[in-house]
């Protein structure tokens, strides 16, 4: 690679990053592109291009196109195996799981996290187990299977732990959610018990809003109408299929206010 392409595929590489960082996914998409035909317009298929092409998948789903970041996952994951790159596979792979799951095509999204288990468990890079974790732990949740889902919810527990992390509040309100589905309210009110007295500490909006809308389920679920109000209205949806949710979530809530004024 000549000088000038080095220089405009890192130049265009980085507008992108940046792009991303900032919620500019458009700009993000286009930018990883112009890098992406810099490099391959003079044949260089190096492991530098198939990270950008990891970031440019990561562009598509978080704008929602997940037809196009499936796609490119896929050439992404077939090169990963190619050369033995276990560290880019299993963010492929968590992705991919990741979409197959928000599809609801739970059998899929099982069949590409087993591919990466073994490699999952003798990595040594504790954060990309620990996402692995979080993202395979409502998988089994959703198919009824919850001491599974505990499990790897425990597993990363032990990861942010012993990093001193604000993300375990994140995970004890999603253990919350699954102690909801088995009918467990008394597990779910003491971890919520446990988050409540940390909230205040936690500064990073997308954590602190994700509890915000486990928070707001918990206490629809257990007819305190207020406080579910109270944090709907403080949660944003970060996606269409949030967006969903949070719709439906809001029907239930004003349904049970319904049903409190009612003579029945």
């Amino acid at each position: 690679m000549d000088n000038d392409t080095a220089l405009m595929c890192n130049a265009f590489k980085g507008m992108g990053a940046g792009f991303q960082a900032t919620g500019k996914l458009d700009s993000a998409i286009w930018s990883f592109k112009k890098s992406i035909a810099y490099t391959e317009s003079i044949g260089n298929l190096s492991a530098d291009v198939y990270y950008t092409k990891y970031n440019l998948s990561l562009g598509y789903f978080q704008n929602n196109n997940y037809d196009s970041s499936l796609f490119l996952l896929k050439e992404i994951g077939a090169y990963c195996k190619q050369t033995s790159n276990d560290e880019l596979f299993i963010s492929v792979i968590n992705l991919m799981g990741g979409i197959y799951q928000m599809g609801k095509n739970y059998n899929r999204a099982l069949e590409v996290y087993s591919e990466i288990e073994p490699i999952v468990e003798k990595s040594k890079n504790s954060y990309k187990k620990f996402i692995v974790y979080v993202c395979k732990a409502p998988l089994y949740s959703n198919i009824g299977k919850y001491s599974t889902s505990h499990e790897y919810y425990n597993k990363a527990l032990e990861i942010v732990e012993e990093k001193i992390s604000n993300d375990q509040y994140l995970i004890l309100m999603e253990m919350v959610l699954v102690h909801l589905e088995e009918n467990d309210l008394l597990a779910a009110k003491e971890k919520v018990d446990t988050v409540l007295a940390h909230l205040d500490g936690i500064t990073n909006f997308r954590r602190f809003n994700t509890i915000y809308g486990a928070l707001a389920k918990y206490y629809q679920s257990t007819d305190n109408t207020s406080l579910a109000i109270e944090y709907a209205t403080k949660y944003k949806p970060m996606s269409e299929v949030e967006a969903v949710e949070y719709d439906l979530l809001l029907y239930k809530i004003y349904k049970n206010i319904d049903k409190d004024k009612s003579f029945s």
